[in-house]
């Protein structure tokens, strides 16, 4: 990559962060000394559960990537799949998501699974997590349906615009893990954009594997039901444990709130996953913030809001991000060791 490309894709990656940063400014200038003082009060005896449910849920997240591979046959251990997991937290942030897949395929490859087929095996459990979230604030809408409107406003648009793209994405996902003929477009489309240059060929002729194996992969589990209710239910118990992370949050801040207002405080942070989740974004920050203050600030009030959703990001962004990265320098020290030995 040109030194020029490389200045642009770097802009391009700051500006959206920059625009964050003036969103909270604008958002916190008039409560920021109150969220302060929430934060150096935090109770810990109820902050632990936030990082304990953050854990939780990455554990739980790898469960059906390890299951999958375990049914396909593959030796790999799940603490491998978890390491897996919290690099992609990791390669989220550093890489602003476009090395997620490459680095998780790689990994696997060096553990012993086949390139195409770990590119597969890393795709079809996505698909799940992405039904669950659906399925979640689908359930949260039928129950407390005319409460969560309320909450947003005039922002019912967006609710029912966040449920026809998350359908449009999962549709997407199907069709490309079981049709023949879209992946022969998909194959075609990419031989044509690469101007069918040689030095292309060998990239293009993996893909065409991955996608072959990937609809194979899809077709033999379409026959196992079993795996399809084992992996929705896992996803469905792994949004559990992130969706309830603003209760214990706002109990850490001293905040007033009943174990009765947890299905609604659930059930928003379930539609503002499911909006977050098509939005674009830079290295998964923006929208979820932004979502959350706008969401939760009626619930909890503005100083509150800000205060968990500090605490929140702690259990399921930071504090995971930095285990992926501590996992990450482990594994190329491993590696350079290995090179230097041989």
């Amino acid at each position: 990559m040109s030194d020029k490309k490389r200045r642009k894709k770097s802009i391009g990656s700051v500006i959206p962060l920059l625009l964050l940063l003036i969103i909270l400014y604008e958002f916190f200038k008039e409560s920021g000394p109150a969220i302060a003082d929430q934060l150096l009060q935090t109770d810990w005896r109820y902050f632990l559960p936030v990082v304990f449910l953050g854990i939780l849920y990455e554990c739980m997240d790898a469960l059906p990537y390890w299951l999958l591979m375990k049914y396909e046959g593959e030796k790999i251990r799940y603490g491998d799949v978890v390491r897996l997991v919290y690099l992609g937290i990791f390669l989220n942030v550093t890489t602003f998501g476009a090395g997620i897949k490459p680095a998780q395929t790689y990994y696997l490859h060096k553990k012993g699974v086949d390139t195409g087929k770990a590119f597969s095996l890393m795709t079809i459990p996505y698909v799940f997590h992405k039904t669950a979230i659906m399925v979640y604030a689908g359930g949260a809408l039928l129950l407390w349906g005319n409460t969560l409107i309320d909450l947003f406003g005039n922002g019912r648009f967006y609710i029912y615009a966040g449920f026809l793209l998350s359908a449009g994405i999962i549709l997407a996902l199907i069709l490309v893990c079981t049709s023949r003929r879209l992946n022969r477009f998909l194959a075609s489309l990419l031989e044509r954009l690469s101007g069918r240059k040689k030095k292309w060929s060998s990239v293009l002729d993996t893909w065409r594997k991955a996608l072959e194996d990937l609809r194979q992969e899809s077709s033999a589990l379409v026959k196992n039901p079993f795996y399809w209710g084992m992996a929705l239910g896992l996803d469905i118990l792994k949004m559990t444990c992130y969706y309830s992370m603003p209760f214990f949050a706002v109990k850490a801040v001293g905040g007033e709130v009943s174990v009765s207002s947890l299905p609604i405080i659930i059930g928003i942070y379930a539609l503002i996953q499911i909006l977050a989740g098509v939005i674009p974004s830079t290295g998964g920050l923006g929208p979820a913030e932004v979502l959350y203050l706008l969401m939760f600030s009626p619930l909890f009030g503005e100083a509150a809001a800000g205060s968990t959703m500090v605490l929140c990001r702690m259990g399921n962004y930071y504090l995971p991000f930095l285990i992926g990265m501590a996992g990450a320098v482990g594994t190329m020290k491993k590696k350079k060791e290995k090179n230097n030995f041989a």
